[in-house]
């Protein structure tokens, strides 16, 4: 099927099963997600413990900052036109890709039942495209396997990979058992580096929900620029689309009360601080920074401890601490979940693509690692 014939989706029969069988399908114009938004969209990403990076919020103000590609938002509807199901992508020269960059944590399609998220995976392998690209889809889901699937009958090559995984914190009912979980050692740890950053002045651990965030969030975003994400022109305050991405998702989060800026102040100047997220008991930890000129007094293990005391307080039930397995993140007891990958190609020229990302990069990556530890050794 054409790109440009994707308003008129038809879903492989493969998918009729009887819960969606009466089930909508269809593409909708969203080039202004933030206006266009099918109403309901936040209630099904809650109802299906969706990330906050599947929300109207994240989704609008990362379109906003991709800026040179064209949506594609497939909704399902049942019998009364009510939302049940949707999957927001981009499409830049005939290659359909998730709606993502480097600051996402997570994506997929969102489905009120498995049948459902079927057919829309089934939807988006129908439009034709003759490159896909998903990422960030989580590995404990079975949505990489079910876009693989679609995409396969739909006549693409498809290779799945999981490039990294990030930890994820269930959360106990008290902070004394979630710190009597950890290594002595770990709590003593935390103890001396909060004693020690005590003596230099008064210690202050504050969050910001709500109200005017942007000053509090230029003053954290001036914090990780200030460190080596900004030597390395990495920070979000570096890149002009990026900090406005961030402004515009941290005050619509805050209007729905999901935004957490923590702050750690030593003497009301800000010495560590946390943007996160809280969505119906799940907690997401987006982006964290520390003055470096303290750094032997580790004011992130303390504000984290804050952080974690304070969540469970509020009732937050798991943290997702997004990105890769760090040790500093692990000592809490978090588990390594997965993130995939799902790439697929049709048409001329896709095979040597798929036999470079299904078999020859897998080998050199392999031989390289081989060497590596033969380094080590």
């Amino acid at each position: 099927m054409a790109l440009q014939d994707r308003h008129h989706i038809e879903i492989p029969a493969r998918v009729e099963q009887a819960p969606a069988r009466r089930i909508l399908v269809s593409s909708i114009d969203v080039r202004d997600f933030e206006r266009d938004a099918p109403g309901g969209w936040d209630d099904l990403a809650i109802e299906a413990g969706a990330s906050p990076f599947l929300t109207t919020p994240w989704l609008a103000a990362c379109w906003d900052a991709l800026g040179d590609a064209e949506p594609l938002c497939l909704v399902a509807r049942g019998d009364h036109g009510e939302l049940r199901g949707a999957a927001f992508c981009a499409l830049r020269r005939g290659r359909l890709q998730s709606l993502t960059n480097a600051h996402s944590g997570e994506w997929g399609v969102l489905a009120a039942q498995d049948a459902i998220r079927e057919r829309l995976w089934a939807g988006l392998a129908a439009t034709g495209a003759r490159g896909v690209r998903f990422d960030f889809l989580r590995g404990d889901r079975a949505d990489a396997a079910d876009a693989a699937g679609a995409l396969a009958t739909a006549g693409y090559h498809v290779t799945v990979e999981q490039p990294f995984a990030s930890p994820h914190l269930e959360l106990p009912s008290s902070y004394d058992e979630l710190i009597s979980g950890v290594s002595g050692k770990f709590r003593r740890e935390i103890n001396a580096k909060r004693r020690k950053l005590e003596k230099l002045g008064r210690l202050e651990f504050r969050v910001v929900r709500s109200g005017d965030v942007d000053g509090p969030l230029s003053e954290f975003l001036a914090l990780e620029a200030s460190g080596w994400k900004g030597r390395k022109g990495t920070a979000i305050a570096r890149d002009e689309r990026l900090a406005r991405m961030y402004r515009r998702f941290a005050r619509a989060a805050a209007r729905r009360g999901w935004l957490r800026l923590h702050r750690l102040e030593l003497d009301g100047r800000l010495v560590a601080g946390s943007m996160d997220v809280v969505i119906a008991g799940r907690g997401t930890a987006m982006k964290t920074a520390f003055a470096e000129e303290l750094a032997r007094f580790s004011p992130g293990v303390v504000l984290q401890a804050e952080i974690l005391r304070s969540a469970i307080a509020d009732g937050v039930r798991e943290l997702d601490f997004l990105g890769t397995a760090d040790p500093y993140k692990l000592r809490w007891g978090a588990v390594p979940r997965g993130r995939m990958s799902v790439h697929a190609w049709r048409g001329r020229g896709a095979l040597p693509r798929y036999v470079w990302r299904a078999s020859v990069r897998p080998a050199l990556k392999r031989v390289r690692d081989a060497a590596r530890e033969d380094r080590r050794r």
